[in-house]
């Protein structure tokens, strides 16, 4: 259902749409109306982008003089041909268009953000959540999308993630050569106000960057790091009524033993577990793994 009330805090000011919804009723409808106000600049992070109405709309801005980057996980496949793709048609269309050497599973965009100035974060709009740009996120599958204007905290930090990936992506390289328009302002952590209320917390800080001659700008990950899992455990292990978890997947070992280890901490807590169907099998399979196990086991005897 789409969420019936707004709340403020202070200049902040925040409401969520969740999937399914009618077709025209969608996050991406409401997407669309958020960039057709964009005046200075999109930043966009995106794993799956499919939907024609939201490339109009950035096509649109970028008529208006708007500029706009990309980084979309899709490029690194598209970049041996990208004519009719989505990423060929957002470079079209005046989008700089970059990918990484990693999974990309972000699914936001900023809105005039301080990509220049960092007094932009006090006005800029974050849109983000579980939600890719296409038809079957906003029509069938349960999704999020969080819609904040305001937040300086979460502005800044999400521009400074998205900084981070940009500096160290790769060009799609279609078509004649453009000269994009790529600055944007260093954010140190001192740059961002502490706000109690509200955090972000990104994978990237399991990774190192690094310059290869041979293949650019790369991140590659940092054995023992393990930025998100940690964060949600101490979330967990200082849960005092509840803890509600609605997840795609939950195949986290930290995670999925935090929980247990709070269930026998504190009997009278609340927890309920969601997930996507295919994280359950049948009985039937389970055993059969179970016995493939215990076979696997005595055959291996002491080694």
């Amino acid at each position: 259902e789409v969420a019936d009330a707004t709340c403020g805090v202070g200049e902040v000011v925040a409401d969520v749409i969740f999937s399914p919804q009618p077709s025209d009723a969608t996050h991406l409808v409401r997407v669309a109306q958020e960039i057709d106000r964009a005046e200075h600049s999109l930043d966009i992070a995106m794993y799956s982008f499919s939907n024609y109405d939201i490339l109009n709309a950035i096509e649109r801005a970028i008529t208006r003089g708007v500029k706009v980057r990309v980084i979309f996980e899709p490029a690194k496949d598209d970049r041996d041909d990208p004519a009719g793709t989505m990423s060929g048609k957002l470079e079209e269309a005046g989008a700089n268009v970059r990918y990484v050497n990693k999974i990309m599973h972000h699914k936001y965009v900023l809105i005039d953000g301080p990509r220049q100035d960092l007094t932009q974060a006090k006005d800029a709009m974050l849109i983000s959540g579980s939600a890719n740009w296409s038809n079957s996120a906003g029509t069938r599958y349960d999704e999020n999308t969080v819609f904040i204007t305001g937040s300086e905290e979460l502005n800044l930090r999400f521009q400074r993630e998205f900084n981070l990936l940009w500096e160290h992506s790769r060009e799609l390289e279609w078509g004649s050569a453009k000269e994009w328009d790529t600055s944007h302002v260093t954010i140190e952590e001192a740059d961002i106000p502490a706000d109690p209320n509200v955090h972000a917390v990104f994978t990237s800080a399991n990774f190192k960057t690094t310059f290869s001659s041979r293949y650019g700008e790369t991140f590659s990950r940092v054995r023992g790091r393990d930025e998100i899992a940690d964060f949600l455990v101490s979330k967990i292990e200082a849960a005092r009524s509840s803890i509600l978890i609605a997840s795609g997947h939950l195949r986290s070992r930290p995670v999925a033993e935090a929980i247990m280890a709070k269930r026998l901490a504190d009997p009278n807590i609340e927890i309920r577990v969601y997930l996507d169907g295919q994280e359950y099998i049948s009985d039937y399979w389970h055993d059969k793994q179970q016995g493939e196990l215990d076979d696997c086991l005595v055959e291996a005897g002491t080694s």
